[in-house]
């Protein structure tokens, strides 16, 4: 009985660490599981250390580029070239519509980097060096 109940309080801490880590690189499941097999207060310490992920597009760029890691270890240059390329014209879009599109240079700059590596030609409006 006793330990039914401190189960259940692990897994209600482990759920309000998650929550706090959504905003966060590390993320909602990671902040969970964390929580979860090491210990809620060690999940706290580790989701307050982790960096802010304050914007969406930092949370789903994040997730795409491991995306594409994950397809050149596999030797799939083509599939990796072609979703670097979808996040390029994503990124086009948003930095046309943006009130702030210098806040986005560093993820430019990154993809850049990506689809000159895999062989790729950088889009044209991303020849010029300002927006």
């Amino acid at each position: 009985m006793d330990y039914t109940i401190l189960l259940i309080v692990w897994v209600f801490l482990s759920l309000i660490v998650a929550s706090y880590s959504k905003n966060k690189v590390l993320g909602y499941w990671g902040g969970f599981f964390v929580s979860l097999f090491l210990s809620p207060a060690l999940g706290l310490i580790i989701s307050l250390m982790s960096k802010d992920c304050k914007s969406f597009f930092c949370m789903r760029f994040g997730k795409r580029m491991k995306a594409i890691r994950v397809e050149e270890r596999k030797g799939n240059r083509d599939v990796a070239l072609e979703k670097v390329m979808d996040i390029a014209h994503w990124l086009q879009r948003i930095i046309r519509n943006s009130e702030k599109p210098d806040h986005y240079v560093l993820y430019r700059e990154r993809i850049k980097d990506k689809i000159l590596e895999l062989g790729g030609e950088v889009p044209e409006a991303w020849k010029e060096t300002s927006f």
